[in-house]
């Protein structure tokens, strides 16, 4: 039961980050089209805001930070594979991948935001974290 839940849960979210691509579809082509422009477009706000990040620390945890994005960007990859593989063959699959990863990525730009701040989130929301809030 726990199994099935989980799989729901996964679909709802994926469904869910690109509902407003929705609003007139004609196809399913153009709705896979949308969330892969979704996610495109919130992987460079993460990239950016990664860029931001290395910036204010030392080069060693800069390099600490690229390896942290390598890994968590090969477990996002396989979460999301996994989420477009429970559709098989079917063309709603990399609907679905596209809609998972900007969902990964919106959830590691609010695991990271902070560290733009005054002590590294330490003191709270600053201007600069707040350009990736609600994304």
């Amino acid at each position: 039961m726990i199994k099935y839940l989980s799989i729901f849960f996964a679909i709802i979210v994926s469904v869910s980050a690109v509902a407003d691509c929705m609003d007139d579809p004609q196809s399913q082509l153009e709705m896979t089209s949308c969330a892969n422009d979704k996610y495109e477009t919130i992987q460079n706000k993460l990239d950016t805001l990664v860029t931001k990040i290395k910036v204010r620390v030392s080069e060693d945890q800069a390099n600490k930070l690229d390896w942290l994005q390598n890994t968590w960007l090969s477990v996002a990859k396989a979460h999301c594979t996994w989420i477009k593989d429970l559709y098989g063959r079917g063309s709603v699959g990399p609907m679905q991948y596209n809609a998972c990863m900007s969902e990964q990525v919106r959830d590691r730009i609010n695991d990271l935001r902070l560290l733009l701040c005054e002590g590294y989130g330490m003191t709270g929301e600053c201007s600069a974290s707040k350009e990736y809030e609600n994304l």
